[in-house]
């Protein structure tokens, strides 16, 4: 008997599941607020030279007539150049600032991220990222080797340690190396509590249970948006991503530690009392004969396994081919990032485009899941890529119309978030089973290198200000068509070995 023989008998996806699934909801919040919500903490509110005649209680706001007198007006942009002023028509650097007090003292007001110093703003954005990448390697081996309940704990620790520490950051620099820690470690909470839900779920529920965590990056980004609202500067809003971690603490005592991974182990009466655990909250029993057959048929063979590595794959062209695909669709996925990021440089109110979008990620759970499973993953995907592109263009158009802008991103953000949603099941399908846990550790790779050049790819609108869109629409819509090129999953027996993944 194997496992998932055993996750059936025990109630199949039932009340322990549904628990696992709404603890496991708070990681996600945790995800959001360190590589999204960081947008609010250091977003720039809008801000001007101090001209020579100012004192140090200057206001920003300026009458017209002063305006116009002494700053540059780009015609382009349609606003005031904001690092220089005009002394005899000419432009002179600005030595001060001052902001508007619309977002309250962000980080950006504290430590002047302004002009020259405003790709601070981006890297800081980039280094949670990378973070959260170096994490995702170095923890998925410790919660491998310890546990995934042990490092759950542990991180969840760590990550309310460096998020006070976070805090007293006393210049910009002690900020980016928190941020990268932060990252860091919150990586390791949320592939934990991942792993921790994917292994205690029958087969058949799985994509669905997992893909349904997206409910809670929407319902993060509201929560950041709102909090972010009332916040009166970063550090209260940095308390608030903070706090939201003790809860965690305490599963410690609310979950139990993989039963797979126990067996793994040949911890097998540590298991039996998991399992049990399991099928008590699912009203289910579990008979002795079942623990008993499962524990008999446990075994470790994971020579075959550890001989195949991803360099394997170049041996195969049409794996090598589907494999870089795949790659190169889950790099594309920077334009996730570029939406979401870019939130702080629209018009209109920056908290209630952040909570659009994240209202924006609940309706996309269904988007990809019920088509997929009618006209396929390869089509679904295809199509939903292109039109992601054909959004970002479109907002290009009238870039200076906030209304048209808006609707055109929420729109695209709606389809891209879909896009992730259906991904992870697409992927996992191509890959053959001697892999998939290898590949889908190499898609993280790739998404995690496109959200760490994302940022940058932005101050391109120097050459031309829709050259970034233009970038994003082309990696998307690119991506999109060369997942034609893809095998379909659909009800199909899925490879096991790389030869099968060949001839699949």
């Amino acid at each position: 008997m194997s496992f998932d023989d055993i996750l059936h008998v025990t109630g199949g996806f039932g009340k322990h599941q549904w628990k696992l699934f709404f603890l496991f909801g708070l990681p996600v919040h945790l995800n959001v607020f360190v590589k999204i919500g960081n947008v609010l903490i250091v977003s720039p509110p809008p801000y001007r030279c101090v001209l020579p005649f100012e004192d140090e209680n200057s206001t920003y706001n300026l009458d017209d007539k002063v305006l116009s007198q002494w700053y540059r007006y780009d015609k382009y942009t349609q606003k005031y150049s904001p690092c220089t002023y005009l002394v005899n028509e000419t432009d002179v650097k600005c030595d001060k600032f001052v902001f508007d007090t619309v977002l309250g003292k962000t980080l950006s007001v504290e430590f002047e991220l302004t002009c020259e110093k405003d790709y601070l703003i981006a890297t800081s954005n980039s280094l949670g990222i990378l973070g959260f990448l170096l994490g995702s390697f170095f923890f998925g081996n410790m919660s491998d080797r310890y546990g995934r309940k042990r490092i759950f704990i542990i991180v969840n620790v760590a990550y309310l340690s460096l998020g006070f520490f976070t805090i007293f950051s006393p210049n910009i620099w002690t900020f980016l190396i928190l941020k990268l820690l932060m990252g860091f470690v919150t990586s390791g909470i949320y592939y934990t509590s991942y792993v921790l839900l994917i292994e205690s779920t029958e087969p058949k529920k799985r994509v669905m249970a997992t893909a349904s965590l997206n409910v809670f990056y929407g319902s993060a980004m509201i929560l950041a948006s709102v909090l972010g609202y009332f916040a009166p500067s970063w550090k209260y809003l940095d308390i608030f991503y903070t706090l939201f971690g003790i809860p965690c603490i305490f599963y410690i005592w609310l979950i139990p530690e993989s039963p797979r991974w126990l067996i793994s182990k040949q911890r097998f009466s540590e298991a039996k009392k998991a399992i049990s655990t399991i099928a008590k909250d699912n009203n289910a029993t579990v008979m002795e004969e079942h623990l008993q057959a499962l524990v008999s048929s446990a075994t470790l063979n994971n020579e075959d396994l550890a001989k195949v590595t991803l360099l394997d794959v170049l041996k195969y062209p049409t794996l090598r081919k589907r494999i870089f695909i795949v790659l190169y669709l889950n790099f594309s996925f920077m334009v996730y990032f570029a939406i979401v990021w870019n939130v702080s440089r629209l018009n209109g109110n920056l908290y209630i485009n952040m909570a659009l979008y994240g209202l924006m990620e609940i309706p996309s759970l269904f988007l990809t899941l019920i088509p997929g499973q009618k006209f396929g993953r390869r089509l679904v995907v295809s199509i939903f890529c292109i039109a992601t592109g054909f959004c970002v263009l479109m907002s290009s158009l009238r870039r200076l119309d906030f209304l048209w802008v808006q609707v055109w991103l929420n729109i695209a953000k709606a389809i891209i978030s879909s896009v992730l949603t259906m991904n992870y099941a697409y992927s996992s399908e191509i890959y053959p089973t001697v892999l998939r846990n290898a590949g889908l550790g190499m898609n993280s790779v790739m998404s995690g290198l496109g959200a760490v050049v994302c940022p940058y790819v932005y101050y391109l609108h120097s050459l031309w200000e829709n050259l970034p869109n233009v970038i994003y629409a082309t990696l998307i819509i690119s991506s999109g068509l060369l997942c034609l090129l893809l095998p379909e999953t659909l009800n199909k027996k899925l490879p096991d070995t790389l030869e099968d993944a060949e001839a699949f």
